[in-house]
């Protein structure tokens, strides 16, 4: 679906993606453990590999509520481009995770996230997709193990659920009030 705008938004509309971000990423984690009390292992990957993708859509756009509320230049281009770019919403989720929560999501790559993130766009494809695979064709559900996906699950879930109280009011108000003390 191609996007229609690739202006400017108000800080109400900023507000309404962050929430509705977040909604949405918690509505995939539902979903992904209704496929995973089904036992359909890869499909449930999938869904939380978007739900890890709609949380850095979520981050990014709190970042730049930051940034408009001390009104900083955004390029918004740019920001329209990290909210398409699965990559880009990886990369904030998984550098946040790190900062946050200690998790290195990358330490198969030598903790090199930009070396982690093709791979983990890889795995979300193979979620899906029946593949060519050491000489012969594999269903998705034939090599995504229930041990990876419900350990994903629960680290997704703590991750995200952690998050449940935010009220991106408050972050707003906050941030005014310390520009009212400059």
């Amino acid at each position: 679906m191609k996007r229609n705008y690739n202006g400017p938004l108000t800080l109400a509309q900023l507000k309404e993606a962050s929430i509705k971000s977040f909604n949405n990423a918690i509505e995939l984690l539902d979903d992904a453990e209704i496929l995973f009390n089904s036992n359909r292992y890869a499909r449930t990957l999938f869904l939380i590999r978007i739900s890890q993708e709609e949380f850095g859509k979520f981050l990014i756009v709190n970042e730049t509520i930051i940034k408009s509320i001390h009104e900083e230049n955004i390029d918004w281009p740019k920001f329209w481009q990290r909210l398409s770019k699965h990559e880009e919403k990886t990369y904030k989720y998984s550098s946040v995770v790190k900062e946050f929560f200690n998790k290195n999501i990358a330490s198969f790559a030598d903790g090199n996230l930009n070396k982690a993130i093709p791979f983990w766009e890889y795995i979300k494809i193979a979620c899906i997709y029946v593949d060519f695979h050491n000489e012969s064709f594999r269903l998705p559900s034939e090599y995504i193990s229930v041990e990876l996906v419900a350990e994903a699950m629960e680290s997704t879930k703590n991750i995200i659920g952690s998050f449940i109280d935010f009220d991106i009011n408050d972050v707003i108000d906050a941030a005014k009030m310390n520009l009212t003390k400059i």
